[in-house]
């Protein structure tokens, strides 16, 4: 369980006058919105940093070195693996559905079906709930299709494994090599 913070301590004493204290209050909560926003940009920067050296420069020093894997003085072993990203783009989705179910694999494709009905349109709802309840009581209503990139990513490796040819750019898929860090483990 964790403990409550204090806030208390972050805002000046202002005695008993109640409405300096929600006025000092709202400061500060506006000044840790402003933390936090900042904060989220220092995650993302810092992310975007990490990306880069794993995907971008240890593969490049990696393979200027004529090495896939090597363990450093410090103990941590850097290997380089292919990795498979995919996520169809938004422009390419029938086309990438399309191939998906024709080549057998559409059962990796999600369905969601949402209803948009007009103002007003309340009984109408109603029946449509009413309908698709009598065909599956535990149904929500809404068609949406997509794929979780995890699941196409593995999907691609899969096939590419076998030798499949498929169509990377209208999956939006791609292979590159990245590199694994990792601290070695003791012999026991």
């Amino acid at each position: 369980m964790t403990e409550a913070y204090d806030y208390s301590t972050d805002i000046a004493p202002v005695g008993d006058n109640l409405l300096m204290q929600i006025a000092a209050t709202a400061l500060t909560c506006q000044a840790q919105e402003a933390a936090v926003v900042a904060a989220e940009a220092a995650l993302d920067t810092e992310k975007r940093k990490l990306k880069e050296l794993k995907e971008r420069t240890l593969p490049e020093l990696m393979t200027a070195a004529g090495q896939k894997e090597i363990t450093t003085a410090d103990n941590l072993v850097v290997k380089l693996e292919e990795v498979v990203r995919a996520s169809i783009p938004a422009d390419r989705q029938q086309e990438g559905f399309s191939w998906l179910r024709d080549n057998g694999h559409g059962g990796v494709i999600k369905n969601q079906l949402t209803v948009e009905i007009p103002k007003g349109g309340d009984e109408l709802a109603r029946l449509i709930v009413e309908h698709v309840h009598s065909l599956s009581p535990s149904a929500l209503v809404a068609l949406k299709e997509s794929v979780h990139a995890g699941t196409l990513a593995s999907l691609v490796r899969e096939l590419l494994a076998g030798g499949a040819d498929i169509p990377m750019e209208v999956l939006g898929a791609h292979v590159m090599t990245a590199a694994k860090v990792t601290v070695k483990k003791k012999k026991a």
